[in-house]
Order: C-alpha cells, then structure tokens, then sequence
C-alpha cells in the first residue's frame, strides 16, 4: 500500500499593519513589511494582474482616470510601500497572491490576501 499526502495549497502569509494604521496624507507608508509562502509557491501582485494589483481611489463621485492618487511599489518579499500625494479621502486596497511555482507538485490551490486601508 502506498501512502500519498497531497501537498498543502498555497497558503499565503502577511506581516501587515494593523488595518486600523493611517495612511499619511502626503508621504511614503509601509503597509506590508513581507509576505510568505511555500517554497512550491509563489507571491505576485494581484489576484488579477490586468486589474487588482495596488488600487488607489479617491471616494469621489467623478475619479479622474489620467489623475495618480498614489505611486504603490511591491518590493523583495512581498514588502509593500505606498506613496500618497495628499489626496483625502483616499482609499488603498492592496491584494497579493500566493500560487503554485510552474514546477511545482503543490495543489493548483492558489491563496489570496487583500486589505483596504484609507486615507482621512
């Protein structure tokens, strides 16, 4: 008899700022120190890399498309900052995901971590 134990999904772990963290109004603000994985995974921006990633909006009936409300960067290890250019109102929404390396035998179980945070 052969015994067979599926490999975990890929669970994806954060080291974040507490939700409750403000956001500086005008200035640079860690918001995920890092983010880890299996070694059978990987972490990406976004669930949905065409539209997800780092989304900045100004709660704002009319946003205008060709405005920057912030300037997001994901670093080495999922270590996320955020830019903000003195906007209120600002609302940040952050989303990586963890999913299987090409290689890897793991479940096709991808894991997913998203938080808002806003700026008053």
């Amino acid at each position: 008899m052969n015994n067979q134990f599926a490999k975990p999904a890929c669970v994806i772990k954060v080291d974040a700022k507490s939700g409750k963290q403000r956001i500086k109004r005008n200035g640079i603000t860690v918001l995920v120190k890092k983010a880890t994985t299996s070694k059978d995974c990987k972490i990406r921006e976004g669930a949905r890399p065409d539209r997800d990633k780092i989304v900045c909006k100004v709660n704002r009936s009319a946003n205008r498309g060709d405005l920057v409300y912030c300037l997001p960067k994901i670093g080495a290890r999922g270590r996320i900052a955020v830019r903000t250019l003195g906007y209120k109102g600002l609302r940040v929404t952050a989303t990586l995901k963890a999913e299987p390396k090409k290689w890897a035998k793991a479940k096709k179980s991808t894991g997913t971590w998203s938080r808002t945070w806003r700026v008053r």
